[in-house]
């Protein structure tokens, strides 16, 4: 038995020697990493921080900032950054220890992203922007908001841990002193491509569809490399103590906060998400149902038409009478039944509709708007009048829908029409030019021109 415990005991010592000789000698691995920027990858290296910050820039227009999650990187805004580059610049990047940015001096910390994020946003010379985070990536947009940054105009927080956090014992593992760098580089080169997969099927609730083969080569090359699991493990093991340090200033953000989750998260998540809109007064919650964790891949309309909706308004009229956008998402204002679906588009049309008490009407067609039912006098000459200046163009279906606004969900270009007592709008879906905003109270000739002018339409 003694000679068992000997051995047992010399093989311990062996095991922690050669643990630590890994970690000492592969510092390349766990600063700069094991991948090389090759004409497969996108993106250039910017220097921000004494950190290699990979990033990628596209479009042009409002500025649009998007931050991944841990594990992560550029890719996993895939879904959205052509559709968003369209019209506006986005602007994407690897955060430090992920991808192929460098960890050489980086701690681990959602301040130090933060105060990375807003150094990028000087550097780039960004402006007006919208910040958009995922996962880990909104913990940080949180801590963003609680800071003065005014070439920030409002945030997208999707699916974020905001209050708590639990590492799993392997990230505990990771970081241990002296060892953990050692069992890091060990598991980068056994488990983790398993871990990896196992992580991804659970982050996307069992839908498979998604992760296609291309899809898991992509995030096992990436995310595999010993500077990102070990980057990952250092975070998730600050991450409780970095979000209560920070949560107690969520109250004070007072620019526009647009929440997402999905109810097939995280319970955690969910919980947090929901607490956040109910410390921050001018936040919107969108609850998303049948979704898991990644939902720029799961609901990719539905984050393009949240980030939209944060967009600024380009107004394009002939007249100097003064223009009034309404904030219509203020929390408390609009409460809609939870159970009714929400009307999506899905052609090129346009859509008069109307609030009746904030309750969803009867969706009638063009041919049926002589029996739209509650309709003031005012609306109803709008709605005709709209319909049968537009009701002969080639490539533009006109649908008169009586419905309170936020039923409208689709990526497409609106003219809202504010008046005192109620709102009429009319939604021309032309993804390629901003939303527009004038008031109601003009004569129906010149709103019609205006609605000509701006969409480039024809009667």
């Amino acid at each position: 038995m003694k000679k068992l415990f000997k051995t047992l005991f010399y093989f311990f010592i062996l095991l922690i020697l050669t643990l630590v000789i890994i970690g000492k000698t592969q510092t390349k691995s766990f600063e700069l990493g094991s991948l090389s920027l090759t004409q497969d990858w996108k993106g250039k290296f910017i220097d921000i921080h004494g950190e290699k910050i990979r990033y990628l820039q596209q479009g042009k227009g409002q500025d649009i900032l998007l931050i991944h999650g841990t594990p992560g990187s550029i890719e996993d805004w895939q879904p959205i950054i052509d559709s968003l580059s369209t019209a506006h610049r986005v602007t994407v990047f690897d955060r430090p220890g992920h991808g192929f940015s460098t960890a050489t001096g980086y701690h681990y910390t959602i301040a130090e992203n933060a105060e990375l994020a807003n150094q990028l946003i000087d550097t780039l010379e960004l402006d007006s922007v919208i910040v958009v985070g995922h996962s880990y990536g909104g913990s940080v947009a949180a801590h963003m908001a609680t800071t003065k940054n005014n070439k920030i105009q409002s945030y997208i927080i999707v699916a974020s841990s905001l209050y708590q956090f639990t590492p799993e014992k392997l990230y505990k593992m990771s970081t241990l002193p002296l060892i953990g760098k050692g069992i890091t580089f060990v598991i980068s080169n056994t488990l983790a491509s398993q871990k990896i997969e196992e992580g991804l099927t659970n982050a996307f609730g069992g839908n498979t569809d998604i992760l296609t083969d291309s899809f898991l080569k992509t995030r096992k090359q990436l995310w595999s490399q010993p500077k990102v699991l070990y980057a990952t493990s250092k975070e998730r093991i600050h991450y409780d103590k970095n979000l209560k340090a920070v949560s107690e200033n969520y109250k004070d953000i007072h620019k526009k906060v647009s929440i997402l989750y999905g109810t097939k998260d995280h319970a955690s998540i969910q919980q947090d998400c929901a607490k956040l809109h109910e410390d921050i007064p001018n936040s919107e919650l969108i609850v998303l149902k049948n979704t898991a964790h990644y939902i720029q891949f799961e609901r990719t309309t539905n984050l393009l038409t949240v980030i939209k909706s944060h967009l600024k308004s380009t107004i394009n009229v002939t007249d100097n009478t003064a223009r009034k956008e309404k904030i219509f998402f203020k929390k408390g204002e609009i409460k809609l039944p939870e159970d009714k679906e929400i009307y999506t588009s899905s052609k090129n049309e346009i859509i008069l509709f109307r609030p009746t008490e904030f309750e969803f009407g009867k969706m009638v067609e063009d041919s049926q708007s002589d029996s739209l039912v509650a309709l003031d006098s005012h609306f109803e000459k709008l709605a005709n009048s709209i319909a049968k200046t537009f009701k002969d163009s080639k490539n533009i279906t006109v649908t008169i829908v009586e419905k309170p606004f936020v039923a409208i969900k689709y990526a497409h270009d609106t003219l809202y029409l504010d008046t005192s007592k109620s709102l009429y709008g009319i939604v021309i879906r032309k993804l390629q030019s901003p939303p527009v905003f004038v008031e109601a109270n003009q004569p129906i000739e010149k709103l019609i021109h205006t609605i000509n002018t701006t969409f480039n339409l024809k009667k």
